[in-house]
């Protein structure tokens, strides 16, 4: 009967539990004891974990008791709870905790211990037993999964018993940073390093007494999945014992930024070089000055991203973040910035007229806050050759007369330069074609009432217009497009009135963009009595 009201109240620590651990149980998997299991093999194990042991004997302030879990049960919160004596239905619990087995198992599922007054020489009794999470997020126990275990308290003072508490493993860009406690007496601590699924220990480094963490940086430039843990080591080069469960890494390299440029088309183009072929990538900015950083992308798959939402006037700086994803989960890099790399951005100046000048064509564009200068180029209007540079001009001009133009079709844009670097330009750009004025003539047969019109070809020209106004004193579109000339147009009696004009058709095969151009008509007027 005992049994039974223990474990309903269980049931509601564990509720109470889960409610302080922010445990979102309702999207956790959990596995569904029977009777015949003990949520699979359960025991704690020796400080090496090479054995499961039924004795856990706790040295100095800090120790830990390390738990042997399945990896088939993994992805479960794991509790255990102190007793004073084995009938802990009779006796205080004087402490409790809980853990998590991730999806790998295997020593990973382990519980620290700071041995307060409660905790004095002598022995006690561990219960530790798993919980079965519901969809509704409470916690009940399964009577085939409580475990005991003889708990020895031995407050010895022997360095070599101490424990070196690892504190967790961050990435940097330089390598794995793992973190541990202090322990007095020490002279130096030595670092090592195993793969995540093998056992055999190597020392990758040796950190003076002062020291808290310290950086693999021999692993800076792989990916990989490692564990790591620390031993102090005194004066007389004892070392004190070490957690074989250690600090779980999935090490993933930082990506190095190679350039942060201001492109075409008001985009801000950022490089950065390729840290795996199976890598995602992250890329965050922030303005230059502020400390929040806004995620622009969360999986590139290139190594490249071009930022379109860059406000004019601003500097920015970039940071790129890699992904890989594995059987244990995602690999992570740290951030990589690099301030040396921040950019001011500059939009694209806006050309808005080129009319035909004396000596020249004349090129304005509108001004950009914060430019320092800007630069001009041009390129044939079909694409048989990119953009070449024309003048260089200061801030305070926006506009300037080409020169060196010919009687040709051109395409021109404009480039706001800056103090850090170059703004953006449009690729589009605008273009221009001179077309010039048909000089048109003709002559009626008065026996049929036909007007005869002609007139000389117009430099440019792939075809033409020719239009008549009638008698309603509306123009109306005789022939589109031709490239010939007499034509042909009947005469009414009275005044009529005759018009043509140059047309140009032109590819640009750079960008398959297609441009019209129409130029200024010539009349004429035939009278018909």
């Amino acid at each position: 009967m005992k049994r039974i009201k223990r474990t309903l109240s269980i049931a509601l620590v564990l509720v109470m539990l889960m409610s302080v651990m922010g445990v979102a149980a309702s999207a956790m998997d959990y596995y569904v004891p029977t009777t015949s299991t003990n949520y699979g093999y359960l025991a704690p194990s020796d400080a090496k974990g090479t054995k499961t042991i039924s004795t856990v004997k706790l040295y100095g302030n800090y120790d830990y008791i390390d738990f042997y879990i399945s990896s088939k049960y993994a992805d479960t919160y794991f509790f255990y709870e102190i007793y004073s004596s084995k009938n802990y239905s009779d006796k205080t619990m004087i402490d409790g905790g809980y853990f998590y087995c991730d999806a790998k198992g295997n020593y990973n599922g382990y519980a620290l211990i700071k041995l307060s007054g409660v905790y004095k020489t002598g022995t006690y009794y561990i219960v530790t037993y798993a919980a079965k999470i519901t969809a509704s997020g409470s916690a009940c126990l399964s009577e085939t999964s409580l475990r005991e275990y003889k708990l020895v308290v031995d407050r010895t003072t022997a360095f070599n018993k101490q424990m070196t508490v690892t504190k967790g493993v961050s990435n940097t860009v330089n390598g794995p940073q793992i973190k541990w406690q202090g322990v007095s007496g020490a002279t130096k601590y030595y670092i090592y390093r195993r793969p995540m699924t093998g056992t055999s220990w190597t020392k990758v480094g040796t950190a003076n007494s002062s020291a808290r963490s310290f950086v693999d940086k021999s692993v800076k430039n792989k990916n990989g999945k490692y564990v790591y843990t620390v031993k102090a080591v005194n004066k007389s080069n004892k070392a004190t014992r070490y957690h074989y469960a250690g600090e779980d890494c999935l090490f993933a390299k930082a990506p190095t930024l190679k350039s942060v440029a201001t492109g075409a088309d008001n985009k801000i183009k950022i490089q950065w070089n390729s840290t795996s072929s199976s890598a995602y990538y992250e890329v965050y900015r922030r303005e230059v000055g502020t400390s929040s950083w806004t995620k622009l992308t969360g999986n590139c798959k290139t190594t490249s991203f071009n930022d379109a939402k860059a406000v004019s006037g601003k500097t920015y700086e970039y940071t790129v973040r890699a992904n890989i994803k594995t059987a244990d989960g995602v690999a992570r890099s740290a951030y990589y910035g690099n301030t040396d790399k921040a950019v001011k951005y500059l939009k694209a100046p806006v050309v808005n007229e080129i009319v035909a000048a004396e000596n020249g064509l004349s090129v304005s564009w509108n001004a950009v806050s914060g430019a320092t200068a800007y630069t001009v180029y041009r390129r044939p209007i079909d694409g048989s050759a990119g953009w070449t540079t024309i003048k260089k001009v200061s801030a305070s001009t926006t506009s300037y007369v080409d020169t060196t133009a010919q009687n040709e079709g051109y395409i021109y844009t404009v480039r706001a330069e800056g103090p850090k670097g170059r703004g953006s330009y449009s690729t589009a750009g605008k273009a221009f074609l001179e077309l010039g004025t048909p000089v048109l003539d003709g002559y009626i047969d008065t026996q049929t009432n036909i007007v005869t019109l002609y007139w000389e070809p117009v430099v440019n020209a792939t075809g033409y217009d020719v239009c008549s106004q009638g008698s309603d004193g509306l123009w109306y579109l005789e022939y589109e497009n031709i490239n010939y000339s007499p034509v042909e147009v009947n005469a009414y009696t009275g005044v009529n009135n005759y018009a043509v004009y140059a047309r140009a058709i032109v590819t640009d095969a750079m960008t398959g963009n297609v441009y019209e151009f129409t130029g200024e008509p010539d009349f004429i007027t035939a009278t018909v009595e």
